[in-house]
C-alpha cells in the first residue's frame, strides 16, 4: 500500500495539489519507513511547496523539514543513492541560506 500512496502523491504533486501530495507522502512513509524514496520525494515536495510560501518563518520551518527528510533519505539510500539526493539537499540548503541572508539584512 505504501507504493500506491507514493504514486498517488506524485500525481497530486504534478497537478499542484501540494497539500494532498504531502499527506500521501507522509502516509507512504508511515507505511514503509525503510524506503529511501519515501523520504526523498516527501522532502522534494516540501521544497517545491516552500517556494510558494511567503511567510519566512513558515518557509524556513518547511525547508528545515525538507532538509531532514532528504538527509534521512541519503542515509537510508546508501552511497549509490547519495549523489542523486545531494542535488536535492543542496537546493534546500541554498533556499535556507537565502532566508537567513534576508533575515540578516532586515
Amino acid at each position: 500500500m505504501a507504493a500506491v500512496h507514493h504514486e498517488y502523491a506524485h500525481i497530486l504533486q504534478d497537478h499542484d495539489d501540494f497539500q494532498g501530495a504531502l499527506l500521501r507522502y507522509q502516509k507512504s512513509l508511515d507505511l514503509n519507513p525503510l524506503e529511501y524514496k519515501h523520504y526523498r520525494c516527501y522532502g522534494r515536495c516540501l521544497y517545491a511547496n516552500a517556494q510558494k510560501i511567503q511567510d519566512p518563518v513558515v518557509k524556513k520551518s518547511t525547508l528545515n523539514k525538507a532538509t531532514r527528510l532528504l538527509e534521512q533519505s541519503s542515509s537510508i539510500g546508501g552511497e549509490h543513492k547519495r549523489q542523486e539526493i545531494s542535488a536535492d539537499l543542496f537546493l534546500a540548503c541554498e533556499a535556507l541560506s537565502e532566508i537567513a541572508g534576508e533575515q540578516e539584512s532586515t
